[in-house]
């Protein structure tokens, strides 16, 4: 595939075609480095400004990434995540032969906000246990994940059971034996803020997959809300829809 200089397509659009068909193919892996600027108006006798807009909507999109000092790589593929299945973060991570992490960068029992409260069906004075944690995938942060659950009665968890056990879920069938069997949930878009940008190895203002979720037990009790804020670059969302009759 070359550039066709008589294609009404525009001649940067062309070169993000033949970058991203390199990719597909696997000419070019995850994590090899893309040529140069100098190598791509070369080859293909483009100009700067044409392979800087390719290169720069490669980078938007996520295809390929910049390490100052380096060059331009290729970016690992997005993990897909399907909405008709209820999988814990660990489970999603496992599936796609990932190492799921996690580091717990809060942990207490608080009183929740109104809306918190609303969801998990509880009244004015009920605490419940609030995990702010970075979530990792073989090594890499990939999402800011803040969960509020509600356990009942005397039952405690500490911030070394969170830690030492990795999945809420799994900390909850076993301990517990509350089993999580669907939620509500819903995804929308959203930018990092500094914060979130430092954390997620991310700039200020990237976009961020914001999805929310209220999770039950059989019978229809919540146990959990939980707001999760994913890199846009490493994460999709994958629905199977179909068409009513």
């Amino acid at each position: 595939m070359g550039i066709n200089r008589h294609d009404r397509v525009p001649l940067y659009c062309q070169l993000k075609s033949i970058i991203l068909e390199k990719i597909e193919n696997e000419e070019l892996r995850p994590n090899d480095p893309i040529p140069s600027e100098k190598e791509l108006i070369r080859q293909y006798a483009l100009s700067r400004t044409t392979v800087r807009q390719a290169i720069s909507e490669l980078v938007r999109e996520g295809h390929i990434y910049r390490r100052r000092g380096k060059g331009t790589f290729v970016s690992r593929p997005k993990m897909q995540h399907g909405l008709r299945k209820l999988t814990s973060f660990s489970e999603d991570m496992r599936s796609r032969g990932l190492l799921p992490g996690a580091r717990v960068l809060e942990f207490g029992r608080v009183r929740p906000l109104h809306k918190i409260a609303t969801c998990l069906e509880l009244a004015e004075d009920d605490e419940v246990y609030r995990i702010l944690r970075l979530r990792l995938a073989d090594g890499e942060p990939v999402g800011l994940q803040e969960s509020y659950v509600h356990v009942g009665g005397d039952r405690v968890i500490t911030q070394a059971d969170v830690e030492g056990e990795g999945s809420l879920y799994e900390l909850l069938e076993s301990r517990f034996h509350i089993l999580l069997g669907e939620a509500d949930e819903s995804v929308e878009a959203t930018l990092a803020d500094a914060r979130e940008a430092d954390l997620l190895e991310v700039k200020k203002g990237a976009p961020l997959l914001l999805r929310e979720r209220v999770t039950y037990a059989p019978g229809g009790r919540p146990v959990e809300f939980v707001k999760t804020l994913y890199r846009a670059d490493r994460y999709k969302y994958l629905v199977h829809i179909t068409r009513a009759e």
